[in-house]
C-alpha cells in the first residue's frame, strides 16, 4: 500500500509539474497561427540518381540543369542528361537560371555561364568566403542576383574553434557597414570582435565598411554589373528563396555555444529580407 501511495504521489507531483510548465510556457510565447493555403499540395520523384548533386534550376523549356561540386549536368525534356561542363578547381554551391545564362556560385566567386556559346565568365570574385560559413547561395529575381555571404566565426569573434585560423591567420569578419565598437573582449587572450586571432578591440574603436563584407546579402544588376549590400548583419543563410509576390524569404541559423564569445539559447530563423536592414548579428538574434 505505501509503494502504491509513493507512486501515485510521484505521478500527480509529474503531472503538476508538466501542467506548471505549460501553462508558463504558453503565457510567455504565444501561439504561432499557421494557415494552410493549399491543401491539395502533392510531390513526385522528377530523377533519381543524382548522387553528389548540390542544387538545381531549370529553364523555359523544362530543361533541368543539375549542379555538382565541379560540374553542371543537363537533363533534357527527353530524359536524356549530359555534362555541359566540368572543371576540377570547381566548388559550386549554388546555381540559378535566366536568359539563356546559368549563374552559379564557387568558393570566392560568381559565374556566369553562356548555354549558347559556352562560354564561362567570373563577374564577382574576393568574396570573403574563407570562415566557418563559405558557401554563398544565390537566386535571381527579375535583372538582379541576390547572394548570401555567411558570417566568418560564430559571433565575430575569432577563437580556437575557428580551425581555418591555421591557415589564415589574419582573417576576421568584415563589416559590410561602418560600426564603432564598444571595446568588448572575450577570453584569456581578450579577444575582440571583427578583429584578427588574438587581438583586442578599443572602446570606440571605428571598423571602415568592406564590400563585400560577411554575414550580407548582395545584389548584381545583370545589366549594368553594378552590385552592392542589400542587407546586412545576417549570420548565415542556409535556403533563400523568392515568393510569388517578390519576398525574398530566407532560413537563416543563429548563433552556437562555442568559441571564445559563446552564446547559448540561441535558436534558427526565417527571415523576411528587406533592403538595407541590418538585422542583428553579432549583437542579437530573432
Amino acid at each position: 500500500m505505501k509503494k502504491l501511495l509513493k507512486v501515485l504521489s510521484i505521478l500527480i507531483f509529474i503531472s503538476a509539474a508538466a501542467f506548471t510548465i505549460q501553462f508558463y510556457f504558453n503565457k510567455t510565447h504565444p501561439k504561432i497561427q499557421v494557415e494552410l493555403k493549399d491543401n491539395a499540395l502533392s510531390c513526385n520523384l522528377k530523377y533519381s540518381g543524382l548522387e553528389g548533386s548540390v542544387d538545381f534550376t531549370k529553364d523555359e523549356k523544362n530543361n533541368y540543369y543539375i549542379a555538382y561540386k565541379d560540374r553542371i549536368q543537363v537533363i533534357g525534356k527527353n530524359g536524356k542528361s549530359r555534362d555541359i561542363m566540368k572543371d576540377p578547381v570547381l566548388d559550386i554551391h549554388s546555381i540559378d537560371y535566366s536568359k539563356d545564362n546559368l549563374y552559379y556560385s564557387s568558393g570566392d566567386k560568381i559565374y556566369r555561364y553562356n548555354l549558347k556559346q559556352g562560354k564561362n565568365t567570373v563577374l564577382l570574385k574576393n568574396i570573403p568566403n574563407y570562415g566557418d560559413y563559405k558557401d554563398s547561395l544565390l537566386r535571381i529575381n527579375g535583372d538582379c542576383i541576390y547572394i548570401s555571404i555567411g558570417s566568418a566565426t560564430n559571433s565575430a569573434v575569432v577563437g580556437d574553434d575557428n580551425k581555418w585560423v591555421k591557415e589564415n591567420f589574419y582573417a576576421h569578419d568584415v563589416t559590410p557597414e561602418d560600426i564603432t565598437l564598444g571595446g568588448i573582449n572575450f577570453g584569456k587572450y581578450r579577444r575582440g570582435a571583427f578583429q584578427s586571432y588574438n587581438t583586442r578591440s578599443l572602446k570606440g574603436q571605428i571598423v571602415p565598411k568592406h564590400f563585400p563584407g560577411n554575414a550580407s546579402v548582395i545584389t548584381y544588376d545583370i545589366n549594368n554589373g553594378n552590385s552592392e549590400t542589400f542587407a546586412w548583419g545576417i549570420r548565415n543563410i542556409n535556403g533563400m528563396d523568392f515568393t510569388s509576390t517578390n519576398k525574398l524569404i530566407c532560413s537563416v541559423g543563429g548563433m552556437e555555444n562555442r568559441g571564445s564569445r559563446p552564446v547559448v539559447g540561441d535558436t534558427d530563423y526565417i527571415y523576411e529580407i528587406k533592403k538595407g536592414i541590418w538585422y542583428g548579428w553579432p549583437d542579437y538574434s530573432g
